[in-house]
């Protein structure tokens, strides 16, 4: 898991919206697994998985999965947090 979970902050993200993420470099790790958890309006769990290589600023892979399932809804319209390399990269940057 990933250190910047913090308990009772809520970020609303609407579809075709980016927001800016703050974490913390993982110490001594060169691969690292990023996890983002979301919902939809539906109040279906969805979850992000990516795993990058900080020494390379490169993203290695990303999933996309359903957790919990409250209510059916067509496959277009489930959410899907994408992590772009050239944002993770800019991000390392500074």
């Amino acid at each position: 898991m990933w250190p910047f979970k913090k308990k009772g902050i809520v970020t609303n993200i609407n579809a075709g919206e980016s927001k800016d993420l703050f974490f913390e470099m993982p110490k001594g790790k060169e691969i690292e697994e990023i996890v983002l958890n979301y919902d939809d309006k539906y109040g279906n769990k969805y979850e992000t998985r990516a795993l990058v290589n900080f020494k390379e600023r490169k993203i290695i892979r990303q999933s996309y999965n359903m957790v919990k399932k409250i209510k059916d809804c067509p496959e277009e319209d489930r959410p899907r947090l994408v992590i772009y390399e050239k944002d993770l990269e800019d991000y390392l940057k500074s």
